[in-house]
C-alpha cells in the first residue's frame, strides 16, 4: 500500500523472475538513441545552418525532459570543419590552373611543331621524334588540367554552402554537380601526368635527368590523384546527406557490393601489374617480329589502373556505408557513387576505340608463344573484370533506386 502513496517503491518482481534487467534495457537504449542524436546534431547545419537544437524538436537530442542548448561557438566550429575541404579544393585547383596556362602557352613557343597538323584524339603520334612527343605530351598536360580544375574551382566556391541563407538547396545541387564532373575529367589528367613522368624518367635516356627521382614523382602523383579525386568525392558525399532519399540495407545490395569488391580489387591488381610491364623501358622489350607497332602497347594499364583503383574506393564506401551505423549518416550517398563509378568506367575504359583496339590486340598476341609486354590473357583478365564490375555496380544501383522509388515515404 505505501507503494502506491509515492513514499518508498518495493521492487517490482516480474513474471520472468527479472526485476533490474528492464530499467537497465531502457537506460542502454536512452544513451544509445542519445549517442545517435549527438552524432546527428553535429551535423545539423546541413539541414538548416541556422537551426537550433530545442526539446521540441522532432528529433531531440536527448530525452524532451532535458533542455539542451547549443553554443553558437559550436555550431560555427562545425560550419568551419566542414569548410576546410572545399578551401583545400580551391587552393590545389588554382595552383593547377596556373600550371595549365604556363604549360598551355609553350604550345606558342614550340618551333618543332611549327608546319603540321595534330591528330585530334592522339596528337603525340605525328610527333617525328621521342622529344617531340614528350613535348606534345606536355602540352597536352595543361590542357586536360584547364577544364578540370576550372570545375573544380567552381566546386569548392559552391562547397561554402553551409555559410549561405539563402538558396541553399540550389547551391548544394550545383556543388554535387562539379564535384561530379571534375572527378570525370581528372582522369584524363592524371594519365597525361603519369605518361609524362615516365617518359621524362625512364623512356629518353639523355643522361640529364636523375633517374632515382622517377619513384618520387610517382608518390607525388599518387597523392595528388588521391586529393584531386578522393575529396571532391567526399564532399560529394557530405552534401547529398538529408538532400536524397536513402536506400535501404539489404541483403542482396550486399552482396552485389562485396562482388564489385572482389571484382575491382582484382581489376586493379592486374592492371597495376600490366603498368608495371609496358612502363619499362621498350629497349627492354622482347622484340616481336610478327608485330610492326608493338610500341602500341605503351602504358597499356596505366589508366586501367587509375580508374579501377577509384572503383575499388567507391566499391568500400558502398560496401560499408549501409552495414556501419556510424556511416549510415552517408547512406544517401550511394545513389551517387554508384553512378559516378560506372560513368568512370564506361567513359574511360569501355569506349568504342578502345574496345575495337583491344579486341585486335587480343586477336594477334593469342597465337604467339612468349608475347612481350603483355598477353592476350592479361588482357582478357583485366577487361573481363571491367566488364563485371560495371555489371555490378549497375545491378547494385537497381536495387538501390527500387528501394527508394518503393519507400513507403515516397507512396505516401
Amino acid at each position: 500500500m505505501r507503494q502506491e502513496t509515492g513514499q518508498y517503491r518495493i521492487p517490482r518482481v516480474y513474471h520472468d523472475g527479472t526485476t533490474q534487467s528492464r530499467g537497465v534495457g531502457r537506460m542502454s537504449e536512452s544513451f544509445r538513441d542519445a549517442a545517435v542524436e549527438r552524432i546527428y546534431d553535429e551535423f545539423r547545419f546541413l539541414d538548416d545552418p541556422m537551426m537550433v537544437p530545442s526539446p521540441s524538436s522532432s528529433r531531440p537530442i536527448v530525452s524532451p525532459s532535458i533542455t539542451t542548448v547549443e553554443s553558437p561557438f559550436r555550431s560555427r566550429l562545425s560550419r568551419w570543419t566542414f569548410a576546410v575541404i572545399p578551401l583545400s579544393q580551391l587552393l590545389v585547383s588554382l595552383a593547377i590552373l596556373t600550371f595549365s596556362v604556363l604549360r598551355m602557352y609553350r604550345l606558342t613557343q614550340n618551333r618543332q611543331i611549327a608546319n603540321i597538323l595534330l591528330d585530334m584524339e592522339k596528337p603525340e603520334d605525328y610527333a617525328h621524334t621521342a622529344e617531340e612527343g614528350t613535348e606534345i605530351i606536355r602540352t597536352r598536360l595543361g590542357a586536360a588540367s584547364f577544364l578540370a580544375s576550372c570545375m573544380n574551382i567552381a566546386a569548392a566556391l559552391t562547397g561554402l554552402w553551409p555559410f549561405c541563407t539563402r538558396q541553399q538547396t540550389s547551391i548544394r545541387i550545383l556543388h554535387i554537380f562539379f564535384c561530379g564532373f571534375s572527378v570525370l575529367l581528372w582522369f584524363d589528367s592524371i594519365r597525361t601526368a603519369s605518361q609524362e613522368i615516365n617518359l621524362t624518367f625512364v623512356q629518353l635516356e639523355d643522361g640529364l635527368i636523375e633517374p632515382s627521382s622517377y619513384p618520387f614523382w610517382i608518390s607525388l602523383l599518387v597523392l595528388s590523384s588521391i586529393q584531386l579525386l578522393i575529396i571532391p568525392t567526399l564532399s560529394l558525399s557530405l552534401s547529398s546527406c538529408h538532400l536524397l532519399p536513402s536506400p535501404s540495407s539489404s541483403p542482396l545490395s550486399s552482396l552485389f557490393a562485396f562482388s564489385s569488391l572482389l571484382f575491382s580489387s582484382s581489376a586493379l591488381s592486374l592492371s597495376a601489374y600490366s603498368a608495371s610491364l609496358t612502363t619499362k623501358s621498350t629497349s627492354e622489350w622482347q622484340p616481336l617480329h610478327e608485330i610492326v607497332n608493338q610500341g602500341a602497347l605503351y602504358s597499356f594499364g596505366v589508366p586501367e589502373c587509375i580508374v579501377c583503383g577509384y572503383s575499388f574506393i567507391l566499391s568500400l564506401l558502398t560496401l560499408f556505408i549501409p552495414l556501419l551505423s556510424p556511416l549510415s549518416f552517408f547512406s544517401s550517398s550511394l545513389i551517387l557513387l554508384l553512378p559516378l563509378s560506372s560513368l568512370s568506367l564506361s567513359l574511360y575504359l569501355l569506349s568504342p576505340t578502345r574496345l575495337l583496339s583491344l579486341i585486335h590486340a587480343v586477336l594477334l598476341l593469342s597465337p604467339l608463344t612468349s608475347p612481350s609486354p603483355v598477353s592476350s590473357l592479361l588482357i582478357s583478365s583485366i577487361y573481363g573484370s571491367i566488364f563485371a564490375l560495371l555489371i555490378s555496380q549497375v545491378t547494385q544501383f537497381a536495387i538501390c533506386l527500387s528501394s527508394v522509388l518503393s519507400s513507403p515515404k515516397r507512396e505516401q
